[in-house]
């Protein structure tokens, strides 16, 4: 993981068959609509470099070797949320990609599953980068070529949980946040990287 490609990309912010286990879940009180990746939302935007296509349902996000880059949903702040997408990778253990959110004044932060089959959370501070959980194994982590895998996040408050296709990954500290956006995320390895994301659902929480 190399969390440096994203350093400057929130500060400038001012499908394949479907998985057993889908995002299909509204646990909290009140849904966003949007988001959806659908064409004819204009508050997706690109951050960082790279490309991405959205439409149908679906957002296709294309970084160079070595690059950082995604989408950012610009018309809703989600504080408290309930944010679940399927995300299909490539076969290259390199190669990684999730869900971002946070804010610039408190905390932003990286759920990432690899193409290895690890995953790990990375927190962005005004200090620098941590990792709040180190890169790991998980079983829960599909690989190979089309794989789909369901990443979902909830937080509220000072706490945070990742799963990965239905299974609790881990439960972290985080910032109390406010104007809070979420997106999704593509990390490439040495060579150009496109992940495919679907079936997006966010779901605000109450507090």
């Amino acid at each position: 993981m190399s969390p440096k490609f994203a350093t400057a990309v929130f500060l400038t912010m001012a499908v394949t068959s479907a998985p057993a286990y889908a995002c299909t879940m509204t646990q909290g009180s009140q849904v966003i609509n949007p988001p959806s990746f659908q064409n004819t939302d204009p508050a997706w935007s690109a951050i960082n470099n790279g490309t991405f296509t959205i439409g149908g349902g679906t957002a296709k996000v294309t970084v160079p070797a070595q690059q950082w880059g995604g989408v950012v949903y610009g018309g809703a702040f989600i504080d408290t949320g309930d944010v679940c997408v399927d995300i299909v990778l490539p076969a290259d253990p390199n190669a990684g990609g999730g869900i971002v959110f946070g804010d610039t004044s408190a905390g932003i932060y990286m759920f990432e599953i690899w193409g290895n089959g690890e995953a790990d959370i990375a927190e962005w501070t005004p200090e620098g980068w941590l990792n709040p959980v180190a890169e790991v194994a998980s079983s829960a982590v599909k690989t190979g070529a089309n794989a789909t895998n369901d990443l979902r996040i909830t937080w509220n408050g000072t706490s945070a949980s990742a799963y990965i296709n239905g299974q609790l990954f881990q439960t972290f500290p985080l910032a109390a946040l406010q104007g809070s956006k979420i997106g999704v995320e593509v990390e490439s390895g040495s060579n150009p990287t496109t992940a495919q994301f679907s079936n997006l659902s966010v779901t605000q929480i109450s507090k």
